[in-house]
């Protein structure tokens, strides 16, 4: 079958092979059949549409969703417009960002994108009314760029609450990104609870995943901190053992001086330079 068999089939009204093209295992196939079913408009149609509108095929989805908003039954069939996420913002409407946080409508390939705006809109506004939500939303959406943005969020608004959530879902989340916003997310609350999690995630598989938890864990000052990062120091991958000398410097712990000074003379360049600041800091605050 090919799009002149669908032509055909339009010019002719021939709904039953229409409605039968939808599942082409072609996607151009399938897509222009649901443009022409909306074009006949004929109320048999609607129940297939409705099927491929919620299938996995995202892209026929799409234009199953316009032919049935062409036909006139977008409303009666459940059909609801976007949510108008730069609108909420703008009105620091937290309950309706709220809402949009679970704004699954078919088709998925632009659902997720309002869960993420929600989620970017939230970090911004900053309301601790919305950390359960952004936590639900952290722990379940089945996208992985919203989780990252909701631990983002969270990490923005500063509550101690979502702590034990972003601890509970960096030792469990497969997404290096997710783990990656959820160190950063725990520097930016702060909070002493996130500094053994952060030390444990330094020996994180991702080398990306282990620089982020040894370069928060200088926000902390935390002097529980200071031995592993020396530690940390020694690491085989260059970016950790530079995070690990930055965050020495943040710490300001006289114990780092001797590993630091030694880290002078580390292979890499970036680690010899976070090395040379990190002292200059740590003489800084001695001559104080």
């Amino acid at each position: 079958m090919d799009e002149s068999d669908i032509n055909r089939m339009k010019a002719n009204r021939d709904i039953d092979g229409l409605i039968k093209a939808l599942g082409d295992e072609k996607r151009i196939i399938g897509l222009t059949a649901a443009i022409a079913l909306g074009t006949i408009n004929n109320p048999r149609a609607v129940e297939p549409l409705v099927k491929a509108l919620k299938g996995d095929n995202d892209k026929i989805g799409f234009f199953a969703k316009h032919a049935l908003e062409r036909m006139g039954y977008a409303k009666a069939v459940g059909i609801v417009d976007e949510p108008g996420v730069e609108k909420m913002k703008a009105d620091k409407d937290v309950e309706g960002l709220v809402k949009a946080l679970k704004y699954n409508f078919p088709p998925r390939h632009s659902a997720w994108k309002i869960r993420w705006k929600a989620t970017m809109a939230l970090r911004d506004l900053k309301d601790p009314t919305a950390i359960v939500p952004l936590i639900e939303t952290l722990e379940k959406d089945e996208n992985e760029t919203v989780r990252k943005y909701a631990a983002d969020a969270l990490g923005s608004i500063k509550d101690p609450r979502a702590v034990e959530p972003l601890v509970k879902c960096l030792k469990s989340n497969k997404s290096r990104d997710v783990r990656t916003y959820i160190v950063a997310a725990l520097g930016k609350i702060g909070d002493a609870r996130a500094v053994k999690p952060l030390v444990e995630a330094m020996k994180d598989r991702d080398s990306i995943v282990a620089w982020g938890a040894a370069l928060n864990l200088g926000s902390f000052k935390d002097a529980a901190a200071v031995n592993p990062l020396i530690e940390a120091l020694k690491d085989k991958r260059w970016d950790v053992r530079h995070g690990a000398a930055e965050s020495l410097g943040n710490i300001g712990d006289s114990r780092a001086f001797e590993s630091l000074t030694r880290a002078l003379n580390d292979e890499n360049m970036r680690v010899r330079d976070a090395a040379r600041k990190a002292l200059e800091k740590l003489k800084a605050k001695k001559n104080v």
